[in-house]
């Protein structure tokens, strides 16, 4: 049996206090829409069920994208060949352009070999978005490893400009 909360109707639906923008009415035609509320996400929603008009739309600068999103995954690697692939595997469908650095230093100060040019053959179904860089480390005897990753991760932005974000 679902519990139900206080303030919820007899079908399910949340009643709304009155300076609410869609009358308990229209909510109850679209049975999906339970709780209105003045953020981003419920006037897209709203605004995609075709409840909100144009005018109402405008609440918090929601508007039509007139141009194609891209998305990046940056990542600083190590040796992680496992978890990246069923990380890429998993974020192909939905990233324009994935972008990776290695350097042949841990941030720790650790020498290691750079792992990812020897394994790239099992990355091919993603290599037309792939932007591949090695950074060679600069890491000094007792300094701080954020030190080095801070080093890294500049390398990696300038990485992301050459990928093409902007």
């Amino acid at each position: 049996m679902k519990r139900r909360r206080a303030g919820d109707s007899a079908d399910g639906l949340r009643e709304q206090s009155q300076e609410s923008a869609v009358p308990v009415q229209a909510r109850r035609r679209k049975t999906h829409v339970y709780v209105v509320s003045h953020t981003v996400e419920a006037v897209v929603h709203l605004c995609s069920l075709g409840v909100l008009t144009a005018a109402g739309c405008e609440i918090g600068s929601v508007h039509a994208v007139e141009y194609p999103r891209h998305v990046y995954d940056a990542v600083l690697f190590n040796n992680e060949v496992y978890i990246l692939k069923i990380r890429w595997k998993e974020l192909y469908p939905y990233v324009t352009e994935f972008v990776l650095l290695e350097s042949n230093w841990t941030f720790t100060g650790l020498p290691k070999p750079y792992v990812f040019s020897s394994v790239r053959d099992e990355f091919k179904f993603l290599e037309a978005r792939l932007t591949y860089g090695q950074v060679p480390g600069r890491f000094r005897k007792g300094e701080n490893p954020f030190v080095e990753e801070a080093y890294q991760r500049l390398a990696l932005d300038y990485l992301l400009k050459q990928a093409g974000i902007q």
